[in-house]
C-alpha cells in the first residue's frame, strides 16, 4: 500500500476524534511506541519519533492531557454529578466515590444542584476534570450528554435508562430486583399490593414499576391502577401516597415503595392511624439506606450497593482514561433482598 493510499484508508476509518490507535496504524508502529512518543519518553529513535509526530499532525490527533496526567501520576480531579431528593443516596454515593478516589490519589468534586447544559460547560472549563461520573437523572439528560460529547469529556453513567446507549455505565438490575420483592410478597399470600413509583425523571423508576407489574402478571394477578401511586423518591411524596392508600375503603395488605424514604413515610402514617406493622399491613422499600435499619420495625428492603456503584464507576473511568480498557463496557452489580420485620404473611 503506497503512502497516498494509506492516508486515504486512514481518513475513511477515522472519525472527528482520531485515537492513538489510528496514529499507530498510520505511522506503522505499535500503540506502545505512539504512547512513548506522545508522552515525551526518551530512548525512541529519531526516525520513529518523527514518523509518529508527522502522522499525529496529519490526522489532527489531539493528546488527551487529562488521561496523560492520570497515567504519569499527576493530581487528578473527578467530577461527580448528582441530583437526587434522597439525602442518603447522595451521601452513600459520595462516600463510595471518595473512598475509591482516596485509594487512587484522585480528588473528587461533588455537584448536587440542578444543572443546565450551559452551567455544566462552565464548571468543566473551570475545573478541567479528568473525567465525570454522572448519576440519574442527569445521565439521561440529552443536553448534559451533548455537552460532554462536545467537550470530549470522558464519563461514566450510573444506572442510565438505556445502558446500551452509553459507552461506560455501572448498573443494578432494578427491574429484576423489583420483580423479586413483589414475588416475595406474593409468596407471603399478599395479592392487593400497593406500589409507590419513583421520580419520573429517573430511569430506575420505570424499571422498578415494570418489575412489580411483571411479578403480578406472572402470578395471574391483575394490576389495580388505584393502588399504583406517584412518588418522587422523597419522604413527603411517600406520606402523600400513604394518606391516599389509607383513605381507601380497603387499603392494600402490602405496600412496596420504590425507595426507603417513601417506605418510612408510609410506616409513619400507619403508626399515626394505629395500623399495626406487619400484622395489619406489610411495608417494604428499596435501597437499604441507613433509615431502613433504625426505624421500628426494621424495614424489609432491597439492598442497592450505592457505595460499590460509585467505587466501580471511579475504577471504570480510571481504566478508560489510562487506556487499560476500551470500547463499550456495561457493568451490573448484584442486589440483595433484605428481609426484616416490617413484612409478614397475609393476615
Amino acid at each position: 500500500m503506497n503512502s497516498k493510499t494509506k492516508d486515504m484508508d486512514v481518513e475513511n476509518r477515522v472519525n472527528k476524534n482520531p485515537t492513538m490507535v489510528d496514529v499507530a496504524r498510520h505511522a506503522g508502529v505499535s500503540l506502545k511506541t505512539v504512547s512513548r512518543v506522545l508522552n515525551g519518553e526518551a530512548h525512541v529513535r529519531k526516525k520513529t519519533r518523527d514518523a509518529v509526530v508527522e502522522s499525529a499532525n496529519k490526522l489532527d490527533y489531539r493528546l488527551n492531557l487529562a488521561a496523560r496526567n492520570l497515567r504519569v501520576g499527576a493530581q487528578q480531579n473527578i467530577l461527580l454529578l448528582m441530583n437526587n431528593p434522597s439525602r442518603s443516596y447522595i451521601q452513600n454515593m459520595h462516600f463510595g466515590a471518595m473512598m475509591q478516589c482516596q485509594q487512587m490519589g484522585i480528588q473528587v468534586h461533588l455537584n448536587i444542584d440542578p444543572l443546565s447544559a450551559q452551567q455544566l460547560e462552565i464548571i468543566i472549563q473551570k475545573l478541567s476534570p479528568s473525567g465525570i461520573i454522572v448519576a440519574p437523572p442527569l445521565c439521561d439528560d440529552d443536553s448534559i450528554l451533548d455537552i460532554l460529547h462536545k467537550l470530549d469529556t470522558k464519563y461514566v453513567a450510573i444506572s442510565p435508562k438505556n445502558p446500551a446507549k452509553t459507552k461506560l455505565s455501572v448498573n443494578i438490575g432494578d427491574e429484576k430486583a423489583a420483580f423479586e420483592m413483589t414475588q416475595y410478597l406474593i409468596k407471603l399470600g399478599h395479592r392487593d399490593i400497593g406500589f409507590i413509583k419513583g421520580h419520573p425523571d429517573h430511569g430506575a423508576s420505570e424499571k422498578r414499576l415494570r418489575g412489580y407489574l411483571r411479578a403480578l402478571r406472572s402470578a395471574n394477578i391483575t394490576p389495580n391502577e388505584d393502588i399504583i401511586l406517584d412518588g418522587l423518591f422523597d419522604y413527603d411524596s411517600g406520606l402523600s401516597a400513604a394518606q391516599k392508600f389509607f383513605n381507601l375503603p380497603k387499603y392494600p395488605s402490602a405496600i412496596f415503595a420504590s425507595n426507603d424514604d417513601m417506605a418510612a413515610a408510609v410506616m409513619s402514617e400507619a403508626y399515626r392511624r394505629n395500623i399495626r406493622i406487619p400484622d395489619d399491613i406489610s411495608i417494604v422499600g428499596f435501597d437499604d439506606s441507613p433509615i431502613a435499619s433504625v426505624i421500628s420495625p426494621q424495614l424489609t428492603t432491597l439492598r442497592q450497593p450505592l457505595e460499590a456503584l460509585a467505587q466501580r464507576a471511579v475504577r471504570l473511568l480510571h481504566d478508560n482514561l489510562s487506556m487499560m480498557s476500551g470500547g463499550q463496557k456495561i457493568l451490573t452489580l448484584e442486589h440483595e433482598l433484605i428481609i426484616r420485620s416490617s413484612s409478614g404473611p397475609m393476615a
